[in-house]
């Protein structure tokens, strides 16, 4: 899909929040910075300040509040767009408690929108209001259940309208012209229950509108839930950004030519932008060209911190995270550990052995349960580790729970470049976790992801023969050591059903070492003295 949108315009639709535009803004960044290769800037940010899709107003708003329908044929006609996002329901509840009259409007609303965008040939994504915030929200809230002064001083408990809101809207699918829902509302909330854990005092914004964290946590989302990229850095522009760096003159530009297109389209807000360009001329003071090569330029760059006292570098290849630590010590020969999953957890071999000279790497394609997309990226990844960095081209993976996917997958495929595998309580069969088919208690999220990534359904899943129990012959054919280590009273990732039937098959290999742990649940990983694990690896070595 990422590459496919290249050249198709796609237009956000919503209200003051896309507006306001800046997780839109940290969209298109991220496609151009690592997909767009040939990128024109086809993505417009058309949000409405006050609008709904349901025709509603509280009774003392300032003014009748605009409806998309009085603006969405014109803009389709205008636009042409091929992919529309559409961002309500915020408003639409009016600041009230949930009412099936008030829901109602909504719905039909939303779904009279979908079908006159899905009429003109274009895809409909729809996505579900954020939170509201009572936490950051600073003026007073309302015990009334339908307050006059609306969004003034709104319904105490205000966001479980906007609950009901987004778990209807993630219901919506192809039936009713839909490709696509995104759940913001969950991440966000997730987030801010968080942040306030943390720190009481945050602010989250002004409790309607997002700050600019926010919008990150909203740009993030999309991706995760459009491309199953999981992306756990913050960019520096999402705080920081500055008067001649690359964000702040694409939002510029954005506001510019956003400000063009909703002015010409016309709209019912009583305040126009009597300064806002002709589309024309919006178009022709871009610099677009410019800021996409700026923001290429930037997309190479490796950042350094501290981590654990050692250094880290932090980059990307193929719009996925990488990490690189550097022993101070470097082995002479490059080696290097590949964590597949969970970096610096339970990691007392990881850090023991960087302080005998191994580097430590880490590629963030989280949630692809060793598919073999999967697959394909660990070895780009391998190759950049090699070539740039200048490291051995045989690094030993460590395969921690769900990472045992991952690990066993790659070796299996690209034995040639693997000098050891250090399983740790690893998850060898999909059927025993995520599904929770066998003894185990299985994880119903985890599965609905796991069998998207392979294509699979409940009743398929029955014969998948690709696990990595399915593939240990090819270990043992290119003679790969492992080593195991695992807990025999866990429950989540069973031993019978994962480490017990590799050890069976592996154990009469001359190159295999179990550490079984009694009583041991799936946690805790590792060995408090890794020794033992240490010593064994360091003999895998040529």
């Amino acid at each position: 899909m990422l590459k496919e949108w290249m050249d198709k315009k796609i237009l956000f639709l919503g209200d003051s929040i896309t507006h306001n535009g800046l997780y839109v803004d940290f969209f298109e960044t991220y496609l151009i910075q690592y997909y767009f290769s040939n990128y024109e800037g086809s993505i417009i940010r058309l949000g409405l300040s006050s609008e709904t899709v349901s025709g509603l107003s509280e009774v003392e708003h300032p003014f009748p509040r605009p409806c998309l329908h009085e603006r969405l044929d014109r803009t389709l006609a205008a636009i042409k767009p091929d992919v529309v996002f559409l961002c309500y329901g915020m408003n639409d509840g009016i600041y009230a408690a949930l009412d099936e009259k008030r829901f109602s409007a909504f719905k039909t609303g939303l779904l009279k929108a979908i079908d006159k965008i899905h009429a003109t040939g274009a895809e409909v994504i729809v996505m579900t209001p954020t939170p509201f915030d009572v936490h950051s929200f600073s003026v007073r809230l309302s015990d009334e259940l339908v307050p006059d002064a609306g969004y003034q001083h709104p319904y105490k408990n205000y966001n479980d309208t906007l609950k009901a809101y987004a778990e209807w809207i993630m219901t919506l699918g192809e039936k009713e012209g839909v490709l696509k829902t995104i759940d913001l509302f969950t991440p966000m909330t997730n987030f801010l229950h968080a942040t306030y854990e943390r720190d009481p005092a945050y602010s989250s914004g002004d409790g309607i509108h997002p700050n600019n964290i926010g919008h990150w946590i909203m740009t993030k989302a999309i991706i995760k839930q459009l491309f199953n990229i999981t992306l756990n850095r913050m960019p520096f522009y999402v705080q920081k950004s500055g008067p001649g760096d690359f964000f702040n003159l694409l939002w510029f530009d954005n506001e510019t030519i956003s400000n063009a297109w909703r002015e010409e389209i016309g709209h019912t807000l009583p305040n126009k932008d009597i300064h806002a360009l002709s589309v024309e001329n919006a178009y022709a003071k871009s610099n677009r060209q410019e800021i996409i090569k700026m923001a290429r330029e930037d997309a190479k760059r490796i950042s350094e911190s501290k981590w654990k006292g050692y250094r880290k570098l932090d980059f990307y290849l193929d719009g996925r995270e990488g990490t690189l630590i550097v022993p101070e010590n470097p082995r002479e020969d490059g080696m290097w550990i590949w964590r597949t999953e969970f970096l610096g957890a339970f990691d007392m071999a990881d850090m023991a052995m960087l302080k005998q000279g191994y580097y430590l790497a880490y590629y963030c394609i989280s949630d692809m349960y060793g598919n073999a997309k999967a697959v394909k990226l660990m070895e780009e990844f391998r190759g950049f580790i090699m070539g740039y960095f200048k490291l051995s081209a045989k690094p030993i993976l460590f395969g921690f729970s769900r990472g045992g996917l991952y690990a066993v997958n790659y070796t299996a495929k690209y034995f040639l470049y693997v000098t050891a595998l250090y399983l740790d309580a690893p998850v060898l069969d999909i059927n025993s976790w995520p599904r929770g088919a066998g003894v185990g208690e299985g994880t119903p999220g985890c599965w609905e992801e796991c069998k998207m990534c392979y294509g699979l359904t409940d009743e398929t899943a029955d014969s998948f023969n690709q696990n990595p129990l399915d593939k240990v012959q090819a270990l043992l054919d290119a003679a790969i050591p492992v080593i195991l280590v695992a807990g025999d009273a866990d429950t989540l990732v069973p031993y019978s059903e994962n480490g017990e039937k590799f050890a069976k098959l592996y154990e009469n290999s001359g190159k295999f070492k179990l550490i079984l742990k009694p009583d041991c649940g799936h946690h805790p990983h590792s060995l408090e003295d890794p020794t033992p694990i240490i010593d064994f690896l360091n003999d895998c070595i040529e």
